[in-house]
């Protein structure tokens, strides 16, 4: 008897350190002792001594259930490996072996492998000392990056390989009050989405810095108390302001100054990594003085220094009064005071509004009779776009918002009459058509988003009984009497907030995520097929 040490393993099983000197090495066997081991055969073993199954069965022989578990483990014919995973009658190099021996071998892949193997060894020990292997081409292979490895390089290669889901800018926003930075308010670094509409990165910052000013002011700011600048006191190009944050940045980046606007920043913000645009928000104090009819002095001069005297002789100080105070005070009710925007009450009447329910078209009908409605409309704009004007509008208790064009291409304040009564009834034509597509949308969709479209009503100011028309129209009772529909026209909308999510513009329409966005995509991409290519949905 002897003893052999050996540095072979197997999964699950160890090999056996004994062996009968008269045993061949490929047979189960670890003595003379004859019914030790199975007896098996096993062509491709080439330790001595018991299989792999039989020598750890011998090591779990006390307990039972294991014993019994482990006997029914699939075991190798050739090798003797015993192993759960096993698929068949041979292990996967037992398998390898005879299908070498059959012929049944693939050599391209082999050679393959063999190349790609010295391919991964020449570049670990590529120090330009060694040449590289001429018969493999794989080895010659340039292992440097092809693009630089910055934030801003990266990110262009996700997009143009459509792996970036949604692309963000970095937008810093220095406050500034009497044209230096407020260190109350200091500034904001934020990441926005460049589908943010440029409108709503300057409420955001806002209703932020609102949460202090109100601390130490009676009124909050509202947008139309700021105004947006780049550094170096310039304001943005003009028309930027209503684009998305990703256009707006590209419309300033490719002027032949670009420098002007995007490198010139403050000290900190040169650390920042891709893309940014870094802007000031000044703080109108005048104009918000103005907006409130309140003087900002006050607020500032409302407090006393200690040791400053105290005027004249209405503050001198008066003796202490001993005793309990008696007052005659008497509580009476009285109206509240408000501040409150100038404002014209005017009659309007609405138009009848029809779509045929089997083609979509749009029937407008003014009724003569019809019954006028009262409101009151606001003398200022509450806001603007390119080409229209809203108006806060009441009629009752409910609030509207009233439209009418003030720029159609030939510049602002060019609008006649007529041409805006032309253009407001193609919007109410847009917006019933655009309900009716969405009807026939949800009928065809197995799944979508909710979404309704708004609801709008095209009115006529009345300026019966000798009225003039109001100021917010921007026109005169003659212009009226010498245009061909002689009626101040009007779109309603129910009031909500002015802040807005942009899903495609006039000739583009990126890429939407999330149900909502799909459900829009789908929603114009099924307009188009509908109307036989005739009509598409842009700048929704």
């Amino acid at each position: 008897m002897f003893i052999v040490f050996t540095n072979i393993s197997f999964p699950t099983s160890i090999i056996p350190l004994t062996m009968s000197a008269s045993a061949p090495d490929n047979s189960c066997c670890a003595t003379d002792v004859p019914g030790e081991g199975c007896g098996e055969i096993f062509s491709q073993k080439t330790a001595a001594g018991l299989c792999a199954r039989c020598h750890h069965l011998t090591k779990i022989a006390d307990d039972a259930l294991e014993h019994g578990r482990f006997a029914q483990i699939p075991q190798c014919g050739d090798c003797g490996l015993a192993f759960k995973n096993i698929t068949g009658v041979h292990c996967g190099a037992c398998k390898k072996l005879k299908d070498q021996e059959l012929g049944r071998v693939d050599q391209i892949l082999i050679d393959k492998h063999h190349d790609r193997a010295m391919a991964f060894n020449a570049r670990l020990s590529r120090n330009g000392s060694q040449p590289h292997p001429a018969s493999n081409p794989l080895s010659q292979v340039n292992n440097q990056p092809t693009i630089s490895l910055t934030t801003e390089s990266i990110t262009a290669a996700k997009q143009v390989a459509g792996l970036a889901r949604e692309a963000h800018l970095t937008v810093c926003i220095d406050m500034r009050t009497r044209g230096k930075i407020s260190s109350a308010f200091g500034s904001t670094v934020w990441a926005y989405p460049e589908l943010v509409t440029m409108a709503e990165i300057p409420a955001d910052v806002i209703a932020s810095v609102n949460r202090t000013w109100v601390k130490t002011h009676d009124y909050s700011l509202q947008r139309e108390d700021s105004e947006l600048r780049w550094h170096g006191n310039r304001p943005p190009e003009e028309a930027t302001e209503v684009m998305a944050l990703g256009e707006f940045y590209q419309a300033h980046q490719v002027l032949p100054h670009a420098n002007v606007y995007l490198d010139n920043v403050l000290k900190q913000h040169n650390k920042i990594k891709g893309k940014r645009v870094c802007l000031k928000l000044w703080i109108n104090e005048e104009g918000w003085e103005a907006r409130i009819d309140h003087d900002l002095s006050l607020h500032k001069g409302m407090g006393k220094k200690r040791g400053g005297s105290s005027g004249d002789g209405d503050h001198a100080k008066r003796p202490h009064v001993s005793g309990p105070m008696e007052s005659s005070f008497m509580f009476s009710k009285r109206p509240s005071v408000t501040f409150s925007e100038p404002k014209d009450r005017i009659q309007l009447r609405f138009a009848k509004t029809r779509v045929v329910e089997q083609t979509g078209e749009v029937e407008v009908e003014w009724k003569v009779g019809e019954v006028h409605v009262e409101g009151e409309i606001c003398q200022t704009p509450l806001g603007q776009g390119k080409s229209k004007q809203v108006y806060a509008l009441t009629i009752g208790e409910k609030a509207y918002v009233a439209k009418h064009f003030f720029n159609i291409s030939k510049g602002e304040g060019i609008v006649t009459v007529d041409e805006n009564a032309s253009q407001l009834e193609a919007e109410i034509w847009r917006v019933k058509r655009g309900q009716w597509f969405w009807k026939q949308f949800k009928e065809t969709a197995h799944r979508h988003h909710h979404i309704q479209f708004v609801e709008a009503i095209l009115a006529q100011e009345d300026l019966g009984h000798g009225s003039e028309p109001s100021i917010a129209s921007h026109t005169s009772s003659k212009c009226v009497k010498d245009s061909d529909c002689q009626a101040i026209y009007w779109l309603l909308e129910e009031r909500r907030t002015p802040v807005v999510n942009n899903y495609s513009y006039t000739l583009s329409h990126p890429d939407q995520y999330g149900l909502k966005g799909k459900t829009i995509s789908a929603l114009t991409h099924f307009t188009w097929l509908h109307s036989q290519h005739t009509l598409q949905f842009a700048d929704m």
